[in-house]
């Protein structure tokens, strides 16, 4: 993530689908103040229903300045970016082995 690509997350948080889980974590890690790194990394990790959610929502309120903000942005967003964390987990669902075999057995064409 550069300076130019940072903006864009937090314009439009539903790209972070393309971010890896662990560079976030790392920046947070890094800066430990910034709170819009924290902003990035709670969403990112609702989106792939991590179980650590509920503790980088907590260190996010925090670190915060404005909680009403916060509070607003959950409501509004947070439902709609799971959403399509679902959507696309569905799309790189794996066809069954049988299906495979199947395919596998029946000849090429010409």
């Amino acid at each position: 993530m550069n300076a130019e690509n940072f903006s864009a997350y937090l314009d439009h948080p539903a790209k972070l689908w393309q971010l890896p889980y662990q560079e976030i974590k790392n920046l947070v890690e890094e800066y430990p103040y910034a709170a819009n790194l924290r902003w990035l990394l709670a969403i990112k990790s609702s989106m792939e229903h991590d179980p650590r959610f509920p503790q980088h929502l907590h260190a996010l309120a925090a670190h915060t300045y404005d909680r009403a903000a916060l509070r607003a942005f959950i409501k509004t967003h947070l439902p709609e970016l799971v959403g399509i964390a679902t959507q696309i987990e569905e799309r790189l669902e794996l066809r069954h082995w049988e299906e495979l075999e199947l395919a596998a057995k029946e000849p090429l064409p010409p």
